[in-house]
């Protein structure tokens, strides 16, 4: 499975966690997003997840510090 260019999780204090990950360009995160459903070795980790409680966002990143 690829993986993009940097990555981040954190965890708010309301339990909302955020899987946050930057890509080469938006192409390539559709594509790993729609890959990743059907990545034998992740199944068992989706398959830990409520579905009911992701929301899978794609969106253009502005600023990046580090």
């Amino acid at each position: 499975m690829r993986s993009g260019r940097s990555r981040r999780l954190s965890a708010g204090a309301d339990g909302l966690w955020t899987d946050h990950v930057v890509w080469a360009g938006m192409a390539e995160a559709r594509a790993a997003a729609d890959a990743i459903m059907t990545e034998a070795d992740v199944a068992p980790f989706l398959g830990a997840i409520d579905p009911e409680s992701v929301t899978m966002r794609h969106e253009t990143l502005l600023i990046q510090m580090e």
